[in-house]
């Protein structure tokens, strides 16, 4: 028994001379709000938190968590504020009244793609667009998802307009437009499209094509229009008094990981995702896609045109943002 005693007691002390680690590991969680083995967590959010471990020299643990155990789309602000979770994400649109300047970057025919919109979108806060709209957050990545599609239930009688049909809108532009083309506008968190269309809650949705892998979309819709019809904004965050207090190093390890050139990778990878999903489900049987002709686009056009002129009016100093989005995106597509 006295030989154990001294033999812990050794340890005890080989570990205080030397063998324990020089610093404490700060663990982060980071949700992903997709299932496991989803491509958004085994293409960006794993390897993302890799990086950052990595960077980090062993200082910081960044945790994934796949599923909607500890956040979902509709909590995921609140649940990162709380400090329940460390790194979250999600749509701008649907934390109620909190970014309404972030909203230029869903106007429809703007954007090509999500690569464009969310380096144009980055690139609009840091030089404080913005104003105030994240004072309380650190945005890791901002950015959009790849331009939405209109994806319906069944056939609609006509793809001239949404007249008569309940559309899923995930943000208040989104809900204008559709009135505008006669539609209902719905509003929902992601995680219920899918019910909401089996049940005929809704007929369509506004949806990028990398939105169908995590939520199974190809189960519940059939015939999809391709518009290039605006997008959601999404961003990667912590809460800023969690960040300030992180110890250098770790803050280091996440800032060489997370900006404009993060938010160009989120933008490439969801665009990629979006074609390998929309090849994917086109190849099913019983889906069809159609585009608009051009006298449809151009209809489509000047009927939602009228809204980012009212947007410019209700929001102050709207018009200069709409400028300075405009030529953010100018210069992303011209390769400055």
């Amino acid at each position: 028994m006295r030989r154990l005693v001294c033999r812990a007691i050794c340890i005890a002390v080989a570990l205080l001379a030397g063998g324990a680690p020089a610093f404490a590991q700060t663990n982060l969680i980071l949700t992903t709000m997709s299932p496991p083995g989803n491509d958004f967590s085994t293409e960006f959010f794993g390897p993302w938190a890799e990086r950052m471990n990595a960077a980090s020299k062993g200082s910081l643990h960044v945790d994934v968590r796949d599923g909607y155990a500890v956040a979902n789309y509709g909590n995921v602000y609140e649940r990162v504020m709380d400090d329940v979770v460390q790194i979250g994400w999600g749509m701008q649109g649907i934390i109620a009244g909190r970014f309404p300047l972030t909203e230029i970057a869903t106007f429809p025919f703007e954007a090509d793609n999500a690569e464009q919109a969310s380096v144009a979108l980055y690139r609009l806060y840091k030089a404080g667009a913005f104003g105030a709209e994240y004072k309380d957050v650190k945005p890791l990545v901002l950015g959009t998802f790849p331009m939405n599609g209109v994806h319906y239930a069944k056939k609609p009688p006509s793809v001239d307009n949404f007249n008569g049909l309940k559309v899923r809108a995930a943000s208040k532009p989104q809900a204008e437009w559709i009135e505008r083309l006669g539609g209902a506008p719905i509003s929902m968190p992601p995680e219920d499209l899918y019910q909401s269309l089996q049940r005929s809650t809704i007929d369509a949705t506004l949806q990028g094509w990398s939105t169908f892998g995590p939520i199974k979309l190809a189960d519940v819709t059939s015939f999809h229009v391709d518009a290039a019809f605006g997008t959601s904004t999404i961003m990667h965050f912590m809460s800023q008094k969690k960040y300030d207090a992180l110890p250098a190093d770790a803050r280091k390890a996440i800032d060489d990981n997370s900006g404009e050139a993060m938010s160009r990778s989120w933008g490439k990878f969801v665009d990629a995702l979006a074609q390998k999903l929309r090849t994917q489900v086109l190849a099913l049987p019983n889906q069809t896609e159609v585009k608009l002709t051009a006298e449809q686009s151009r209809s489509w056009r000047e009927k939602v045109a009228p809204v980012a002129d009212e947007w410019t009016k209700a929001h102050p100093g709207g018009d200069q943002l709409l400028k300075q989005y405009r030529a953010a995106l100018a210069d992303v597509k011209a390769g400055r």
